[in-house]
């Protein structure tokens, strides 16, 4: 089980208040990277919400944050979108043919009418800076958001706000990479009056010692005296990174190939070949490639 400290969450989270007070920007809890809500109460004091990666992480945030809701999918469902649109501060369409296919459900919501209900469109700078090449959503041929050339003359009623998210565990000089294609490939858009705001998205490492926080509050300051739009950042891990411990019964051990195992009592791993070897005084370890997900309390 993990063993969670209160006291280092609001750690985090008072750094991450600290740096959206001085961006003017918006900060919400993504809650692929932390969606322990017992612990929301906590947290709800320094952010402004949570972003959802569909329906039912939006209904979690409804119900135990109780503050705004961000919600992105790769796709939707017909039932999803009418359900959604009850509740959503903001909701973000992986595509055109998504966009296109709920476009007049959505706009004839009365939420939508009102002004409560804003709509966005994930695009794809084109741009990678990470490590990993099979994680990264701006690879060539990704599903993941709408690049610059499928956008041109797309018909975009309706729309006001665009998102990128092209981040994991990075400091700001990505982001800097990352913010001059997006100024390159999408800046004539958000100069248009419909556009009203702009996601960053996550994997934004702010609560990291070494994260360069100064630079992301004036890039953030930047783009919104630029293009006169609302910021809004997502981070996960940086809200919950050392903030506990994993506790565990260690059911067996032995070797491999002069490697020491130890199996845990439940607890699954997926990837388990991907792991990797550290040398620790005398001692190897492997230790198994998990979800991202769960590392964030270590």
């Amino acid at each position: 089980m993990f063993v969670i400290s209160i006291a280092a969450l609001k750690r985090n989270t008072r750094i991450l208040r600290e740096v959206k007070e001085a961006a003017g920007c918006r900060m919400v809890l993504a809650l692929k990277g932390f969606s322990c809500w017992k612990a929301f109460p906590y947290l709800r004091g320094d952010l402004d919400g949570c972003c959802a990666s569909g329906l039912w992480e939006a209904m979690l945030a409804r119900d135990h944050f109780q503050k705004h809701v961000v919600t992105y999918a790769p796709a939707y469902a017909e039932e999803d979108v009418a359900a959604l649109c009850e509740f959503t501060w903001h909701l973000d369409f992986n595509s055109l043919p998504q966009w296109l296919r709920f476009r007049a459900q959505v706009m004839a919501h009365p939420r939508f009418v009102s002004g409560e209900l804003h709509c966005g469109l994930r695009v794809n700078p084109e741009c990678s800076t990470g490590r990993t090449p099979l994680y990264d959503p701006c690879a060539a041929g990704s599903r993941l958001g709408i690049t610059a050339e499928q956008l041109a003359g797309a018909d975009l009623t309706g729309i006001s706000g665009l998102h990128f998210h092209t981040l994991c565990e990075q400091n700001a000089d990505d982001l800097a990479t990352t913010l001059a294609a997006v100024e390159e490939k999408f800046g004539h858009l958000l100069r248009l009056p419909q556009f009203t705001h702009l996601n960053m998205g996550g994997g934004h490492w702010i609560t990291q010692p070494d994260y360069d926080r100064g630079r992301l509050v004036r890039m953030v300051r930047e783009t919104r005296a630029n293009h006169h739009v609302e910021v809004w950042l997502e981070p996960g891990e940086a809200v919950a990174i050392h903030a506990g411990v994993l506790r565990a019964c260690v059911m067996d051990v032995f070797e491999s190939a002069g490697l020491r195992h130890a199996i845990q009592r439940h607890r699954h791993l997926r990837r388990i070949g991907a792991g990797e070897v550290r040398q620790d005084g005398a001692h190897l370890h492997r230790l198994p490639g998990g979800n991202a997900r769960r590392r964030h309390l270590q």
